[in-house]
């Protein structure tokens, strides 16, 4: 063999004996070999190593493999009984480890909560434990304190992990599962209880990292509730802690299997971490949606393309439009066409302009429009970026009604005192008028050439008469007297006393009872004068001939314990109906349509009925004739 050869032969023992020093590997000795032998030996332990490096590499991949599809699994996972199940399954399948641990721990109660599993006949052997962290003592606490992987013997765990389901002296490798959020020294947390001792965050960064013997002195600090105080708290780093075992006679993770192990560790972790953020989320967003849907006003929010992302239940009662109607879709359908241009929405989404409580619309479902006072406002973030528009409205029906309700009283009252003091005014000149045709009536007879002029002015000061009682009510409403009657038969002998309107006439008259309807309280004399007026009311609107009817029915109203029931009476003709604008101020006092009426009937009829806890209504399309609905509570007044 050449001398050159030799002496590369020699260089590269020298670097293979180099390279196993590096690995911690025995050294060998070729000086006993020639060069050939030499050669032939390290070739044959090159190919060797090869191969061994070849199997552990597709070990190793086929693990990774395994791996990512246990993380996989855990991230998808949105229980942590799931995850902790992913992993149990994946240390004893591929790490070929045989005991497992892992608990995940309630921040609220500082219990951790999971279990032991082992591998056993191709299954997998699990037994539920919990143990509270503010039990544990010993090197164990020591070891979580530390937040770092500790190696631990059975004796010093001593059963504060559970009774493990293995026989033998064991070693226990213990991986705090930690958070991956930077942690802050509790001198930084604002809602820490010990701030104020500054001996003792000299000495760490962690009041549960310290321990028990230390005191806090200065401020007569509880040492007992440190630790339950530090559970609770936001930035505590602990999520969970994870045990692994494998095989008897003390035997260790190798180097490798603890990499592995604390990879393992990492994901479960994150898992946790996530599954509690998740969780934090979801609280956030329910207490969000409570807020926005317990507010008394409409709020819409909507993103910068004019999409609604926001609709609280406000608005969809009064707009109608559903939640699922209004997420995701443009505003426009919101907004009245006549209105769009003009819109504060529109203004603020477009011109970014804000306004506050400005008169708008809002369109229904149904169809129509609600009158509105809206108030925009622009989405900003501390940069000062706009990212969206919020709209509040209220449903300005109610004001507008009560307004109007103010006004009709106003007037009422002002009516009340001058038809109160007109009526006391003619009373007595009326009585004077009225007793002095009596006479003249004794003086002419009946056959006189004057009988019927007399007759005539005594009608008519019977009607000035009842004109003045009618005043005399509107101001001084008869007081209810109460008591249980039938409303089918109130409404009977109110037709009996119609009979001879009806019967000079060919007018078909019908009375029809749906369901069964239980006595009502109310004033039986004054009920029946409300029955009186309407009947009559529709006789006169049909004329000569047409047709009437009249139905009582029971009416349901509301669902479970807010269900309450009414009778309600339905007078319906088939008249001429009544003008929108007429409908608005039919029960107004001294509004009439009629040449020769009062105005006071339908006024009078209305205060009965709404004295007796009821509502009166009216609804009509001109031609079509008019219905008058009276709904009584069956419960009473």
């Amino acid at each position: 063999m050449r001398q050159e050869t030799r002496q590369d032969i020699s260089r590269l023992l020298t670097r293979v004996e180099e390279v196993r020093s590096l690995l911690s590997l025995e050294p060998k000795d070729y000086s006993t070999l020639d060069e050939e032998a030499q050669l032939i030996q390290l070739c044959s332990e090159l190919v060797e190593s090869l191969e061994g490096t070849h199997r552990r590499l597709i070990e190793t991949n086929t693990k990774l493999s395994v791996l990512q599809e246990a993380a996989e699994g855990m991230l998808s996972a949105v229980r942590a009984e799931e995850a902790a199940q992913t992993v149990c399954s994946y240390v004893h399948r591929v790490m070929c480890i045989e005991g497992v641990g892992l608990w995940v721990m309630n921040r609220e109660s500082g219990v951790l909560g999971g279990h032991w599993s082992r591998s056993a006949k191709e299954e997998l052997e699990t037994i539920d434990h919990s143990f509270s962290l503010l039990d544990i003592e010993g090197k164990l606490k020591s070891a979580i304190r530390s937040m770092q992987t500790t190696t631990l013997s059975i004796e010093e765990i001593a059963g504060q992990l559970g009774a493990l389901p293995y026989e033998g002296e064991r070693i226990v490798t213990v991986v705090p599962l930690v958070s991956s959020r930077q942690w802050l020294p509790c001198k930084e947390v604002k809602k820490c209880i010990r701030q104020e001792c500054s001996a003792y965050f000299e000495k760490s960064a962690f009041c549960w990292q310290m321990p028990s013997t230390l005191c806090f002195h200065e401020k007569g600090f509880d040492m007992s509730r440190r630790e339950e105080f530090c559970l609770k708290c936001d930035v505590f780093p602990l999520l969970g802690l994870m045990a692994v075992t494998d095989g008897a006679d003390c035997a260790q993770l190798t180097s490798s299997e603890l990499a592995m192990v604390e990879s393992v560790a990492y994901n479960v972790s994150r898992v946790l971490e996530s599954n509690r953020l998740y969780g934090d989320l979801q609280v956030g967003e329910e207490f969000k949606e409570s807020v926005l849907d317990s507010m008394g006003e409409c709020l819409v929010a909507l993103d910068l393309t004019g999409r609604v992302v926001t609709f609280n239940r406000m608005a969809e009662a009064v707009t109608g439009f559903g939640l699922d109607e209004a997420i995701g879709r443009e505003v426009e359908f919101l907004i009245p066409p006549e209105e769009r241009e003009d819109s504060p929405i529109t203004k603020a989404i477009r011109q970014g302009v804000e306004l506050s409580s400005i008169g708008a619309s809002v369109s229904k479902r149904s169809g129509g429009t609600v009158p509105v006072r809206m108030t925009t406002r622009l989405l900003q973030d501390e940069k000062g970026y706009v990212s969206g528009v919020i709209a509040t409205f209220t449903d300005e029906r109610p004001a507008r009604r009560a307004e109007e309700k103010m006004r009709q009283l106003d007037r009422l009252a002002a009516l009340g005192r001058f038809a109160s003091s007109v009526a006391h005014e003619l009373r007595n000149p009326l009585s004077g008028i009225a007793a002095g045709i009596q006479y003249m009536k004794r003086q002419v007879g009946d056959r006189g050439p004057h009988a019927d002029n007399v007759g005539f002015l005594l009608r008519e000061v019977a009607r000035l008469d009842r004109i003045v009682e009618d005043l005399l009510r509107i101001t001084q409403p008869q007081e209810l007297v109460l008591s249980e009657a039938s409303l089918e038969d109130v409404i009977g002998r109110a037709l009996e006393c119609l009979a001879s309107n009806v019967s000079s006439r060919r007018i078909d008259l019908d009375f029809s009872v749906k369901g069964a309807i239980a006595s009502i309280k109310m004033d039986v004399d004054q009920m029946q004068q409300v029955i009186i007026n309407l009947v009559k009311n529709a006789l006169e609107a049909v004329g000569e001939a047409g047709k009437v009817w009249i139905e009582l029915a029971l009416a349901d109203e509301g669902t479970g314990d807010d269900r309450a029931s009414s009778a309600t009476v339905t007078v319906t003709d088939s008249g001429p109906g009544i003008e929108k604008a007429d409908q608005e101020r039919i029960f107004e006092p001294f509004f009439t349509t009629k040449p020769t009426g009062t105005g006071l009937g339908l006024y009078i009829t209305h205060d009965i009925v709404r004295r007796h806890g009821g509502e009166l209504t009216v609804t009509s399309d001109p031609g079509k004739g008019a219905s008058f609905k009276v709904q009584l509570p069956i419960s009473g007044v």
